[in-house]
């Protein structure tokens, strides 16, 4: 049996775990080795006492890695606006689950269909449900583009402004973590007594690719050319 032959039985064994839940969906190849799953998405779900349910036609497209990087999903009914503002990108379609390296880190604890459709998926289109009936949405959200990824790597990191965050993001480009190293947040410890194991732990669900990526995102926002980084913190 071949690498192929192996990931393909995972494919339809977890699609197969998959449709028992989501019985309007169906599995296919759209192209010689690259796999999909679309058709309609049923969900009922509660949050805080608060249930909401809807349907959404959806594409969910695996990577040619899977199951070590998660799928991208997009909503084809054109029910949700490409915009920004509902965390959909406007190129792509694809939704914005949240920061790229939390996706990751989510799926990577139950690397399955099944569970990146109920804990993410669903989770995704309750918020947009409940946003629609209530102006607003059920629990925190990041904000948009560089602002939210900023956001996203000073609450990981438990630092504030966006000059620690990107010496952290630059070790863990680098991915070289000497332990007599001092941390290169500035707190003064060595790397070892404060983020080193978590950049380690890090390592793990990202690529040097999506954290220059990052980088780049958090550098346009703080620029001074950006009239729209508001609150921008040195």
């Amino acid at each position: 049996m071949t690498e192929n032959d192996v990931c393909l039985d995972i494919i339809h064994a977890q699609f197969n775990e998959l449709v028992e839940h989501y019985q309007g969906l169906s599995l296919h190849e759209d192209q010689p080795g690259r796999w999909i799953v679309r058709g309609d998405l049923t969900f009922r779900a509660e949050y805080n006492g608060v249930e909401m349910a809807g349907t959404f036609s959806v594409l969910i497209t695996l990577p040619d890695d899977y199951p070590a990087s998660p799928p991208k999903i997009c909503e084809t009914g054109e029910q949700i606006p490409r915009e920004a503002d509902f965390h959909v990108y406007p190129t792509t379609g694809n939704f914005c689950l949240g920061a790229q390296i939390e996706v990751r880190r989510k799926f990577a604890q139950n690397p399955d269909l099944l569970h990146f459709v109920k804990d993410q998926v669903v989770h995704f289109l309750y918020a947009l449900v409940y946003r629609s009936w209530f102006g607003k949405m059920p629990w925190g959200e990041l904000s948009h583009s560089g602002k939210g990824i900023l956001e996203y790597y000073n609450e990981l990191f438990h630092v504030s402004g966006h000059k620690p965050t990107l010496h952290l993001l630059l070790a863990l480009h680098d991915r070289v973590f000497h332990r007599t190293w001092m941390c290169p947040c500035g707190s003064g410890r060595k790397l070892r007594k404060c983020h080193g194991p978590q950049l380690k732990e890090l390592v793990a669900h990202c690529t040097p690719e999506d954290v220059l990526s990052d980088m780049k995102t958090i550098l346009d926002y703080v620029s001074p050319k950006n009239t729209n980084a508001d609150a921008r913190q040195p």
